[in-house]
């Protein structure tokens, strides 16, 4: 699907981007966030005591949305930027996500604990485990790559940092067994369902609240940012790029190059010899054993278990706010990684 067709629909206006020489962007990673979502659905069935969930059942939808909400806000059109608001939410150590997930858990206490709210703030939780687990690895990975004399900052680029993350989202699929083509996206979004709307607002007004207005959260803009991913997801055809094994071949590598151009503008990543330079960070996502997705999977999972053990106290009676958010903390700094958020630039 055409980028500047998404842009026609789905913003204030439509824009000619060849004659403008804008570039506007979208952000990886929905793939990984929704199927690392799925699987902790599942887990979360079996993994805790009957005793604290017999009488709480997460609904599936509003936990997928609450697991990739924090993402859209990379989303970046003419008429609403909000990259600033999204590097807010992920600078840190997941301390602003922190205080809004907390705040809302807290909100939600005069709702039914099984309540969509709820559910959403758990799948914010999911989101924050698999990034505390992910980044480190994508950084390492950029790390990898040699600096070029006139780039020296090439590695460490938001750019280097997107494409590693973009293939990475095609091997978290296909890990889960997934070809990646016409997901079923919007049916676990319930995108056009009422309450969808509603939990946006919520998130947004909290996020305003949270950072005292000076980054103002429009929810209608929000929801078309969701559209947009939601759109993205379901239509974009990428079957052929998902059975390509990135190595040294530089025609490979063109190839991915042009199917992060769709989402990224040019920016010197686009010649044979930068090119060539992705490839030892790629190669480090491609053990041999295969194991390290296989590790990276567990470890977000298990995160994301500790994670919702604390919030889930709200139900036994031994819920507080602020010493949550200082156990969640705390997750985050022993959770095995360097689980820094902060987006490199």
């Amino acid at each position: 699907m055409r980028k500047d067709y998404l842009l026609y629909i789905y913003s204030s206006k439509r824009v000619n981007l060849k004659k403008s020489g804008k570039t506007y962007t979208t952000v990886p990673k929905e793939y990984s966030h929704l199927f690392l979502g799925q699987k902790l659905l599942k887990d979360l069935t079996s993994c805790y005591d009957t005793s604290l969930t017999s009488d709480i059942h997460i609904d599936p939808p509003s936990f997928l949305l609450g697991n990739t909400a924090p993402d859209l806000f990379f989303y970046d059109f003419p008429a609403f930027r909000f990259r600033v608001l999204a590097k807010l939410l992920h600078r840190g150590r997941g301390e602003s996500l922190l205080k809004i997930i907390v705040s809302l858990i807290e909100k939600s206490k005069n709702l039914d604990t099984n309540s969509k709210l709820y559910s959403f703030c758990l799948g914010c939780l999911g989101h924050l485990a698999a990034d505390m687990i992910w980044h480190p690895l994508v950084l390492k990975c950029c790390n990898a790559c040699p600096k070029s004399p006139k780039a020296p900052q090439c590695p460490e680029s938001a750019s280097c940092h997107f494409r590693i993350e973009s293939y990475l989202d095609i091997l978290v699929a296909k890990y889960f067994g997934h070809e990646m083509k016409k997901r079923d996206f919007p049916k676990s979004v319930a995108l056009f369902d009422p309450a969808t709307r509603k939990l946006l607002g919520i998130f947004c007004r909290e996020i305003n609240s949270t950072n005292g207005g000076a980054l103002k959260c429009d929810p209608a803009s929000t929801y078309r940012c969701l559209v947009t991913q939601v759109t993205f997801l379901t239509f974009f055809q990428i079957k052929p790029l998902y059975w390509v094994t990135l190595g040294a071949d530089l025609l490979t590598l063109r190839k991915f190059d042009q199917y992060q151009a769709l989402f990224y503008p040019p920016d010197g990543l686009v010649n044979k010899s930068t090119l060539a330079k992705l490839s030892p960070g790629i190669k480090m996502l491609l053990s041999p054993d295969g194991k390290l997705l296989e590790n990276h999977v567990e470890l977000t999972s298990d995160l994301a278990k500790n994670f919702i053990t604390i919030a889930m106290k709200q139900k036994s009676g031994s819920w507080n706010a602020k010493k949550a958010y200082t156990e969640l903390l705390k997750l985050t700094l022993s959770s095995g990684v360097d689980g820094h958020l902060d987006f490199v630039s």
